[in-house]
């Protein structure tokens, strides 16, 4: 500690001075001491955990974690700490990479189910756009029907309107299971032609509707390539209504014995303001359906203007269309004129 000795047997300025100096030295040191203690004991705080009660020997260090597994060294357990937490940071990431994209995936089918806020939304098909880069627009149409159809949700409260440029599409486009405010397919054209006076230039094989519980309509569009179709034109089967207006049939359908040029299929509609000619049937009820006959149809050399199975349809005698057979009635069907 480096006190200085008393060498003096008298008591004097000197030995007090001798004296106090000893007394300082020795409060440095003791103060060295407390601060050194301080630190062990906060470095013994650090490591050790706890104790028992009864025996202060036993204690919990710093080497055994919270599983009471004791590790080699403090380092080994801190390491082994933060492999494991490292591990688990990245099994978490990895879940909630998961959860993300299954969300992102579950948004897009609730944007492919139901889409759409009302309103009008007008899709363009063109014999010059593309099925694999167009986007529906004007600018960048699709390049068949079926690809436009197959563009929209299948649950919306949007009236969509499928705008066809003239062309011949050689498809036959199904609409299935649709759900909107309205459906139409529409040639670009309509406006300026009329199927009662003359060929339309706008080309379709055939067009079916299915289950689809909303109003259907179809306009200016004319029928081709009868042989490789369907056996129908236009059909509607279980839709809430279906219409055709301005439509245009010339392609004789009279040898092929089941072709139905429009098909009601237990649902309502109207065709009107239509050109057929050599038509096997022009208008087919069936299922419990009911259809109007417009008088507003034209058209000659047909074999059978209405055929009414099971079903009714309402009849305009004053259209100036010819046929063979005006109506054809089974299963009780009923046809008033």
């Amino acid at each position: 500690m480096g006190l200085i000795k008393l060498i003096q047997n008298r008591i004097s300025s000197e030995w007090k001075n001798t004296f106090n100096q000893n007394v300082d030295i020795a409060n440095r040191e003791i103060n060295r001491l407390d601060q050194r203690d301080t630190y062990t004991n906060n470095r013994i705080d650090n490591l050790v955990l706890s104790s028992d009660e009864n025996t202060q020997n036993e204690v919990i260090d710093g080497r055994v974690d919270w599983r009471g597994v004791r590790f080699a060294t403090l380092q080994a357990r801190l390491t082994s700490s933060e492999e494991l937490t490292a591990a688990e940071r990245l099994e978490i990431s990895r879940e909630i990479e998961s959860l993300r994209q299954e969300t992102e995936q579950l948004n897009n089918t609730i944007q492919n189910l139901y889409g759409g806020s009302g309103g009008v939304e007008s899709i363009y098909v063109s014999t010059n756009g593309s099925d694999s880069t167009g986007l529906g627009t004007e600018a960048r149409p699709y390049r068949s029907i079926q690809t436009a159809v197959n563009s929209l949700p299948l649950l919306s409260t949007t009236h969509f309107i499928i705008y066809v440029e003239p062309g011949a599409y050689l498809e036959d486009v199904v609409i299935n299971g649709l759900k909107s405010a309205r459906f139409e397919i529409v040639s670009t054209n309509n406006a300026s032609v009329d199927a009662t006076t003359g060929t339309l230039s706008c080309f379709v094989r055939s067009i079916e509707f299915i289950d689809c519980d909303m109003y259907c309509r179809v306009r200016g569009i004319q029928s081709t390539d009868v042989v490789n179709g369907p056996d129908f034109f236009i059909r509607f089967s279980r839709v809430a209504y279906g219409a055709v207006e301005n439509c245009r049939t010339t392609a004789s359908t009279l040898d092929n014995t089941t072709y139905y040029t429009y098909l009601f299929n237990s649902c309502i509609g109207n065709i009107y303001t239509c050109w057929a000619s050599n038509q096997r049937v022009v208008l087919r009820a069936e299922f419990a359906a009911t259809a109007r006959f417009s008088g507003d149809l034209v058209g000659n050399n047909n074999n059978t203007l209405c055929s009414a199975r099971g079903s009714i349809i309402y009849r305009d005698t004053a259209a100036p269309i010819t046929g063979t057979t005006t109506e054809h009635r089974s299963l009780g069907g009923q046809i008033f004129s």
